[in-house]
């Protein structure tokens, strides 16, 4: 048997639609000491980031946020969580990491106080913030729908050679592919909600994926440091090339397979 844990990372009393923006580093504590630097988060420790004062130019008037959030641990990492600021902190984990392996995962994030949201972890650990799109009022021209739709494989480097099969990516490459073109995704689509799967042959430093045609943003989708099969979800712009790319494009440090759901 199995225990399973689902949280619902963000809430909202009225319905919100969802603007994609080009993915940008909101933080990295890695980084020399900082709003959105160091230090890194202590152990039992926690900070406050208002992602609207970042680089990244997000409204204030911002409701939630899709976030890709990576770990870097200092050892191991019982688990880390984001909420609003200004909220009771939850009984809930974003992401953990119990063998002090770096990860990353997708989540979205009510906006708190002055629009920040704060991170608690129960052990030392860095954490780097991307973000690739925000949710606004139903009233604002620029947001879109979201249309779900019943979960399909759009792509599989390991099938045989093809747009969206074969070859796998190889390291420092780039690939794109026709979103579109498959599982009834429409013309008109501006941005989609995938599932990113990663089948590395050796340790991957990181993938990246982002809109064909757009300047690869120095952000990572997702990581396998260990060479293990790691999968992320994964929402923005839609995207048409690849450096290790798909529909989005995604940029690849090692050589991989990889599937998009």
């Amino acid at each position: 048997s199995k225990d399973v844990a689902i949280r619902i990372a963000a809430s909202n009393s009225s319905p919100l639609h969802f603007v994609p923006v080009t993915p940008c580093r909101v933080a990295d504590t890695r980084n020399a000491d900082g709003v959105f630097g160091g230090p890194a988060i202590s152990s039992q420790g926690s900070r406050d980031f208002v992602v609207p004062d970042s680089a990244c130019g997000i409204p204030s008037t911002a409701a939630a946020y899709s976030l890709s959030i990576s770990l870097v641990p200092h050892g191991t990492l019982g688990y880390l969580t984001l909420w609003p600021t200004g909220q009771s902190r939850p009984l809930a984990a974003t992401m953990s990491s119990l063998d002090g392996r770096v990860k990353t995962n997708a989540a979205i994030v009510s906006a708190g106080t002055s629009g920040a949201i704060s991170v608690f972890a129960t052990d030392p650990t860095d954490v780097v913030f991307d973000i690739n799109g925000y949710f606004v009022a139903t009233t604002d021209p620029n947001a879109l729908a979201f249309y779900p739709v019943t979960p399909c494989r759009v792509a599989d480097t390991r099938d045989p050679a093809g747009p969206l099969g074969a070859p796998a990516l190889l390291a420092q490459s780039t690939r794109a592919f026709p979103i579109q073109s498959a599982c009834g995704v429409p013309p008109d689509a501006r941005a989609y909600s995938l599932n990113l799967a990663a089948v590395p042959r050796v340790p991957l430093g990181y993938l990246t994926a982002w809109p064909a045609g757009q300047s690869q943003p120095v952000v990572a989708s997702l990581t396998a440091p260990t060479g293990a099969v790691t999968a992320s979800a994964l929402n923005g712009r839609n995207l048409p090339a690849a450096r290790a790319d798909s529909g989005r494009r995604s940029n690849n440090r090692r050589d991989d397979d990889k599937a998009l759901e």
